[in-house]
């Protein structure tokens, strides 16, 4: 079955991480779900919080395992309240834990977004760009922002098809950023 908070099917740890919700109260969950945010945002985890609500550590790392996957999935896939609410019911949470994860995912899914965006794994960028003409073929050395350069050969018009599918490229990404940032 799909689920939109995944992005797919739901990951089999995941389902069976879900019987360690069974019995936890809605304080609790208040409480893991705002240490949920502030360990994706800080990317950090405090465990002190495990002893003051006197939880067992692997329940208390399950549960949180699973907070952190559901809301920071659903931000990434940008997921309405009411569907994943919905999803979650699905799963078997209780009524006031899917509303509270909901309400939860309502308030920070912005802040995680940027943070997910900003986190995300990046590419060296090119920094310089020298191109040598000679006789034979074009050289072109790329320095990137790693400090390693790459040096490539084309023949004929291949220079030319290169630069106009970097062009489109360009194009492209820049298209898709505006469309993450809005």
């Amino acid at each position: 079955m799909f689920f939109h908070f995944c992005g797919g099917d739901v990951p089999d740890w995941l389902l069976s991480q879900l019987a360690e919700f069974t019995d936890v109260d809605e304080d609790t969950i208040a409480a893991l779900l705002k240490e949920t945010v502030r360990s994706i945002m800080k990317r950090e985890l405090k465990h002190a919080l495990c002893e003051r609500m006197d939880m067992d550590r692997g329940r208390f790392k399950a549960i949180l395992a699973v907070m952190h996957y559901i809301i920071s999935s659903a931000a990434r896939y940008d997921v309405s309240v009411e569907v994943l609410r919905q999803e979650l019911l699905q799963l078997g949470l209780s009524e006031a834990q899917s509303d509270a994860m909901a309400s939860t995912h309502d308030n920070a899914c912005a802040a995680i977004r940027e943070q997910l965006l900003a986190t995300m794994m990046r590419l060296p960028t090119v920094t310089k760009l020298a191109v040598h003409k000679e006789e034979g073929p074009a050289q072109i050395q790329f320095s990137r922002s790693d400090g390693s350069s790459v040096r490539c050969s084309f023949e004929g018009n291949q220079l030319d098809s290169l630069l106009a599918d970097l062009r489109d490229a360009r194009q492209t990404m820049a298209s898709l950023t505006s469309v993450l940032h809005d």
